[in-house]
C-alpha cells in the first residue's frame, strides 16, 4: 500500500484526514477478521494485515521528509495504536511507531515505544539505531508518574460486603470484592490488560441523581430539569429529579465527595482507610465489565440509553437492565467521570491501576478520564473498554458521575 505523495495543497487537517483513510481500511480488516468464528482464520488475516501496516509504515520511513510525510506518521500512530498494543511483541510495528512518535515529537507514545523494544530479545541493527534516537530524547527513561493505588490498611471484616446507604438521601452503593479483569478487551483488542483489584469498594448503583445533588450542593445545574411533554402527562412540574445530574465538572463532583466524607466523617459512618470520591477508571470498568470480557453481550437497547433509544434526553436512573453485579446505567444514560488523569493504555498486567499523576509530556493538555456511553453516544461508544476524557473543569450535558466508597488516594 502506497500514500498519496500530492496532499499538500490541503489544509493540515484534510491532509491528516487524507492520510488517515489510506491507513484505516488496514484497521477495519483486522476487526473483521477478530469478528471471524474460526480461529486459524483470524489469525491468519490479522497477521496479513499487521505484515501490510508494517510494510506501510516502512514506506513512509523511506520518503523523503515533507508536511506530507509528517501528516502521514500521524495517521499511522493513530490508527496502528489498538493493533499494536495487542501485539507487543510485533517489534518491527514498534519500531515504526517510534520513528513516527520522534518525527512528530509524541513524547507519551516514544516512550510506550521504548518499552517495548527494549523488551526485545535479539534487536535488529534498526531497533537499535532508533533505541539509541530515544535515548538521545530521553524517552527510555520512566516518567515518575503514579499509577497504583496506595498502600493502605486492611478492610475491618466487619465493613466488608456491608450494603451502604450514603448521606440523608440514601445513595445505595453495592460491595465490590477484591478480583482481576482484563481491561480494555474489545473486538479490536481480544487481550486487554489484566489488572488485579487487591481491595474491595463500593460502587454506586446508580449515577448520582439531580435531588441527590441539589440536596448537598443547594443548586441544579442539569440540562435535563424539566421535559414538558412528560411534565404535562405526568402532572408534574418538576421530572428531572431522579435522572442523573449533568452539566457538572469534574472538580465540581469532587467537590461534592469531599462534603460528603465531611458529613459522613462527622457521623461515624466512614470505614477506616476509606473515603468517598470518584472511581478510578479500573474500578469503574471493572464493575461495569461484571466478570465478562469483551463487548457487552445483552443487546444495548436493555441496558442503556444511547442515540438510538434515549429521544435526546437522558432519563430516570434505574430504569434498564442491571448487570450481574447490580450495577445499571453504565452503558447509557450519562457518560461518567474518572478520577485518573487520562493515559494511553498498553496491555502489560498490573495492579490496582490508579493514574494520580498528569502526564507533563501530554502536548494537548492534562485531561481527566471519563467512562460510559450517555444519551447522545453511538452504539460502540457505550462498550465499557470505550475512554473519553476532557478538561477538568468544563461541563457537559452528556457526563455526570457515579459514587465510589474506596479507599483513599492519599495517606494523609
Amino acid at each position: 500500500m502506497r500514500f498519496q505523495p500530492s496532499i499538500s495543497g490541503r489544509s493540515t487537517s484534510a491532509r491528516i484526514g487524507v492520510a488517515r483513510t489510506l491507513v484505516r481500511p488496514l484497521v477495519c480488516a483486522v476487526a473483521l477478521a477478530l469478528g471471524a468464528t474460526a480461529p486459524a482464520l483470524r489469525a491468519a488475516d490479522e497477521g496479513a494485515v499487521l505484515d501490510r501496516l508494517v510494510q506501510s509504515g516502512q514506506q513512509i520511513e523511506a520518503a523523503a521528509k515533507s508536511d506530507d510525510r509528517q501528516d502521514s506518521w500521524t495517521a499511522f500512530l493513530d490508527e496502528s495504536a489498538p493493533i499494536a498494543r495487542a501485539h507487543p511483541d510485533r517489534v518491527e510495528l514498534w519500531r515504526l511507531r517510534a520513528v513516527a512518535a520522534l518525527e512528530v515529537n509524541q513524547p507519551r507514545l516514544g516512550r510506550e515505544s521504548a518499552r517495548h523494544l527494549l523488551a526485545a530479545a535479539a534487536p535488529s541493527a534498526a531497533t537499535r539505531a532508533t533505541l539509541d534516537k530515544l535515548e538521545g530524547r530521553g524517552w527510555t527513561l520512566p516518567l515518575k508518574i503514579r499509577t497504583q493505588l496506595p498502600a493502605g490498611a486492611a478492610l475491618p471484616a466487619s465493613w466488608a460486603g456491608k450494603s451502604i446507604k450514603a448521606g440523608d438521601t440514601g445513595i445505595k452503593l453495592r460491595w465490590v470484592k477484591p478480583g482481576a479483569f482484563r481491561m480494555g478487551t474489545a473486538s479490536n483488542n481480544p487481550g486487554g490488560r489484566i489488572v488485579h483489584v487487591t481491595r474491595g469498594y463500593w460502587l454506586g448503583e446508580t449515577e448520582v441523581t439531580q435531588a441527590q445533588w441539589q440536596h448537598l450542593m443547594g443548586d441544579n445545574p442539569s440540562n435535563f430539569q424539566l421535559d414538558h411533554r412528560l411534565a404535562e402527562q405526568r402532572g408534574e412540574t418538576i421530572v428531572g429529579d431522579d435522572r442523573p445530574v449533568e452539566q457538572v465538572s469534574w472538580a465540581q463532583a469532587t467537590e461534592y465527595c469531599r462534603r460528603l466524607n465531611a458529613s459522613e466523617g462527622a457521623a461515624g459512618r466512614l470505614p477506616p482507610g476509606y473515603e468517598y470520591r470518584l472511581p478510578t477508571e479500573a474500578e469503574w470498568e471493572y464493575a461495569a465489565r461484571a466478570g465478562v470480557d469483551g463487548d457487552y453481550r445483552d443487546g444495548l437497547p436493555k441496558i442503556g440509553w444511547f442515540d438510538e433509544n434515549s429521544h435526546d434526553i437522558t432519563h430516570e436512573v434505574g430504569e434498564k437492565r442491571v448487570n450481574a453485579w447490580g450495577f445499571v446505567d453504565m452503558a447509557g444514560n450519562v457518560a461518567e467521570w474518572c478520577y485518573d488523569w487520562f493515559q494511553e493504555l498498553d496491555n502489560e498486567e498490573t495492579t490496582d491501576w490508579a493514574v494520580l499523576d498528569p502526564d507533563p509530556e501530554e502536548l494537548s493538555g492534562a485531561t481527566r478520564v471519563i467512562r460510559g456511553g450517555s444519551w447522545l453516544a453511538v452504539a460502540p461508544r457505550c462498550q465499557p473498554s470505550y475512554r473519553l476524557s476532557d478538561d477538568p473543569g468544563n461541563t457537559l450535558s452528556y457526563v455526570g458521575f457515579r459514587l465510589a466508597l474506596a479507599p483513599k488516594l492519599s495517606n494523609d
